[in-house]
Order: structure tokens, then sequence, then C-alpha cells
């Protein structure tokens, strides 16, 4: 017979595995193939957003916002021609991949690529390479039109600055609420 604390240990015991179980499944309750948004007719996947961020703390939903407000700017971008392959061949050209640090230390950076890498069935060099360009190519196109549209940053005040950019940002998404869809809400 089990006594009465015990039985609260393994109910409890049972509560935090089924918690964990949980909490488990959420992170995969999109597949990589699944639509998370379609911006001006391009889809966005929920593997093509994950490829680019770790997922693990159920921030998927914020994630997908922000990549379609930066996925609208980069085809702003684009649309104006605006030219970046100088910057992402810089990065590529300057990037060292990191080294494994000292026992008993981390490294953040090369952790995030062996994990992203291993989700991916890449190396962490490829997963780096593959990272640094997208990444830099996505952040370029997003810099430059917001440049050609606001000027640097130090041309205005940092909170006039931040206003015009909120400001831009709901502009766009006015613009383009017809060709916005988020499927991840």
């Amino acid at each position: 017979m089990i006594g009465g604390g015990n039985i609260k240990k393994l109910l409890f015991l049972i509560f935090i595995v089924a918690i964990l179980f949980l909490a488990g499944c959420n992170q995969d309750k999109y597949s990589n193939d699944e639509s998370a948004a379609i911006v001006n007719n391009k889809e966005i996947t929920v593997g093509e957003i994950k490829s680019l961020h770790s997922i693990e703390d159920g921030n998927l939903k914020l994630i997908v916002r922000n990549y379609v407000k930066e996925e609208i700017m980069v085809q702003e971008a684009m649309k104006r021609q605006i030219d970046i392959s100088d910057k992402v061949d810089e990065a590529l050209e300057g990037y060292i991949f990191p080294a494994e640090p000292p026992k008993g230390k981390e490294n953040p950076i090369l952790n995030f690529y062996k994990k992203q890498a291993d989700k991916l069935d890449m190396s962490p060099e490829d997963y780096a390479e593959f990272y640094i360009e997208k990444t830099t190519k996505r952040r370029e196109y997003t810099k430059k039109y917001i440049e050609n549209e606001l000027g640097t940053p130090n041309q205005l005040d940092d909170a006039e600055y931040q206003n015009k950019l909120n400001e831009l940002y709901d502009n766009l998404l006015i613009k383009y609420k017809d060709n916005v869809e988020i499927y991840i809400k």
C-alpha cells in the first residue's frame, strides 16, 4: 500500500512529466514544411524561420511576426534594386569559425551553430556559412532600406529616429495588409 505522502510525490512527479511532455510537444507543433506566413505571394515556412532562429523557448509567434516585418523591408529593398553583394562578400570573407573553448568554458555562438547544424543535418562549419550569408543579406537589405527612407541614425536624435522607424514599420504593415497572411498566431 502506498502512503499518502508517497501518493502526493507520485502525482507531483506525473504532473511534472506531463508538463514537460506537453512543453516538448508544443515545440514541434508545426512541421518545417508548414507555412508560417505569406508576404507578397512569397511563402515563408516554419523551417526557414527555424533555420535562422533557435525556437526552443516557445517564441515562434513573435519571431514569425518580426520575420514578416523584416521580409517586407527586404522585398522593398529588392524592388528598389539595392545592392548589398559587397557586404555579404565581406561578411563571408572576414568570417572565422569559432574555436572550441577551453574545457569548462562555453561559447554560445559555437553552441548555437552546432545545435542548428544538427537540426538541419549539416556540419557546424557549413551551417555557420549558411547562417552568416542569410542573416547578412536580410540585415543589409533591411538596413539599406531604412537608411534610404530615414537616413542614418546619427542624423536624427535617438527618440526621433525610433519614432520615425516605428512609423515606417506601421506604414509598411498598412501598405501590405492585404498581401500578408500570418498563419502562426
